[in-house]
């Protein structure tokens, strides 16, 4: 099986031709910049929204509103939106893209979604000053870094990020696995994976929810009140967190079952399990 990972990096030359950034500084300790007006830099950024952000539970074709937020005709600070694309929205099912996509093609991203802004760039500096270069991350071993492409591979529905969290990227549906991954070996975690019921974390037990109208819920709960229930509805991926108030619950039951899909045994090679496990025991999220 073939890495279905596609998110593209930046030829060098394009950096080199200064179509992201702005023109060379003339004098040592100038600031380098980049111009959001400027029309390939644009039409980068409408490309990569294309092929990541419009797609499956995201933004919808040119940011019309898809199953994620609206993000055409919304006033926007060009900064805020960058830092949050480049970060992420921890809890949510918006990944940090800073490990994903580098810092050219997420102000190339930032560019392309000011055009379909209500703000208009003529309102706000379309000249953004670039701070001092980020901090050289730690390396990942090649077979870790298939197994880090594969666990956020956003052409794969099913992929682990949409259910579980590491570090700042990823959703915490399921439990944040970074703790477990240092604590388990790998024969564990690759049997966490394909036979999910063999070992659960507390709290991640399967709650099932019958409505008055004869409506099941079956999944993860995070939050019960005496108003209402809120679980993760595990029967569409990503799951959707729902709220069934307390006049339409018939039955709440709990088991001590897994709600994670027990398919990811047939979904990846033994090859490509092995490169998720590497990933995790690596502990470079």
């Amino acid at each position: 099986m073939k890495n279905r990972h596609t998110v593209l990096r930046l030829a060098p030359a394009l950096l080199s031709a200064g179509l992201l950034l702005g023109p060379a500084p003339r004098a040592m300790g100038q600031t380098p910049t980049v111009n959001l007006k400027d029309a390939e830099l644009v039409s980068r950024g409408k490309e990569l929204f294309a092929r990541n952000c419009a797609v499956g539970y995201c933004h919808g074709s040119e940011g019309r509103a898809s199953r994620g937020p609206q993000l055409r005709d919304r006033g926007w600070d060009p900064r805020r939106l960058h830092a949050v694309t480049r970060d992420g929205v921890p809890g949510t099912s918006m990944p940090s893209w800073s490990a994903i996509l580098p810092d050219r093609d997420i102000w190339a991203v930032t560019a392309y979604i000011m055009t379909l802004s209500s703000t208009k760039l003529d309102d706000k500096p379309a000249v953004i000053e670039l701070g001092a270069a980020t901090q050289p991350r730690e390396i990942r071993s090649a077979e870790a870094q298939k197994g880090y492409d594969l666990f956020f591979d956003l052409t794969n529905q099913k992929r682990c990020a949409v259910c579980h969290q590491l570090g700042s990227k990823g959703a915490a549906v399921g439990p944040d696995l970074a703790a477990s991954a240092q604590r388990k070996s790998a024969e564990e975690l690759l049997r966490d994976i394909v036979e999910p019921g063999a070992s659960l974390a507390p709290g991640y037990e399967q709650t099932a929810v019958a409505t008055n109208d004869a409506e099941r819920v079956a999944g993860i709960k995070k939050v019960e009140t005496k108003e209402y229930v809120k679980l993760y509805d595990m029967s569409s991926i990503p799951p959707p967190l729902r709220t069934i108030y307390r006049e339409q619950i018939h039955a709440i039951n709990t088991t001590r079952r897994s709600s994670m899909p027990a398919d990811y045994g047939r979904l990846y090679s033994a090859e490509e399990l092995k490169t998720i496990v590497a990933y995790l025991k690596s502990g470079i999220y």
